[in-house]
Parts: C-alpha cells; structure tokens; sequence
C-alpha cells in the first residue's frame, strides 16, 4: 500500500478513472479493481467498495450524482456495471440484460437528475444501437433499475464519451 490507503497491487487502467463528487471540497473517487474515496484532496483515500469489485477486473470509469454523493456507478473492463444510491460499500451489479461484454467507456448521471443514469460501451461487434444504455428509474436499493438501448442510428462504434447539456437534459 501507500501511504493515502491505494493499494499499489490493485489491477488499474493505465489511465486511472477518476471522478469528483459534489461538496466543497469536493470529494475524490478513484477507481482501480475497487472504489476508492477521499474528503480530503486525496491525501487518504478509503475504500467504498467490495474490494475487489470482480477478481482481477479493473473499472474503466466512475460517475458520481452532482445532487448526491451516494449515488455512485462503476463500469468494469468485463461490460459489468456496478452501483450504489445510498452510499454503501456493497455495490449492486446493475449491468443491463443482453448488454455486451465489452468494456464500460464512460458512465454518468443526468446533471438535473440523479434517478436518470446512462452508460456507453467501447468495442465492435456490438449490435447496432447497444452502445449506449440509459435508466430513468435509478435506484439500486428497492430495484433493478430497467435499462432501454439508446443508441438508436448509432452503428457498431465504440462510444467512448458522451456529455449531457446542464441546461437541457434532452440534449
């Protein structure tokens, strides 16, 4: 380990995710093959997860709710998509059903509304129209959440980032 709590051992992307939460300061989440989170710039980092997640899986990419740090989602290397909305250290695996097994590129929540989740996959070979997901019910506590493909007119590309307008969630 180090000495903000990372273990050095952890399999890791070779360009880490990372993701701040809301707060001020804000909060710090890193993600290797387990969720870490810091208060305090960094300087310790604690675990907020299974650790690991999946045996040897890293995650691609954390989102967090700009509304509510607990609200958290990770997308693993393996396509799997883990989550919390309460804050707990017991991620809930919410992948969505006949989603592909190609890595998570990217996963966030509607900047107006923590309960809208969305996730895109990377790769080929997916069917068209499967590389982005979305949820309008996002709570991992009372429900799976029901995930509908919404990559409708989007061939089989890798989607590596997407952003959702602050002032418009429909854009």
């Amino acid at each position: 380990g180090t000495a903000n709590g990372i273990g050095c051992a952890n399999p890791v992307m070779f360009y880490a995710p990372i993701a701040l939460g809301p707060g001020n300061p804000n909060t710090v989440y890193y993600g290797s093959d387990r969720l870490y989170r810091s208060t305090d710039k960094a300087v310790t980092m604690t675990v907020v997860s299974q650790a690991p997640i999946v045996s040897g899986v890293a995650i691609s990419c954390v989102g967090i709710a700009k509304q509510d740090d607990n609200y958290r989602i990770v997308g693993l290397t393996n396509g799997q998509v883990w989550a919390t909305s309460t804050g707990s250290s017991t991620l809930e695996n919410i992948t969505p059903a006949g989603a592909p097994a190609v890595p998570v590129q990217r996963v966030t929540f509607d900047p107006n509304n923590k309960n809208i989740a969305y996730i895109s996959y990377g790769g080929y070979g997916v069917t068209a129209g499967q590389h982005i997901w979305k949820t309008s019910n996002f709570n991992v506590v009372s429900l799976m959440p029901t995930w509908a493909s919404s990559g409708t007119g989007i061939p089989d590309v890798p989607v590596n980032g997407f952003a959702i307008d602050p002032a418009n969630s429909n854009i």
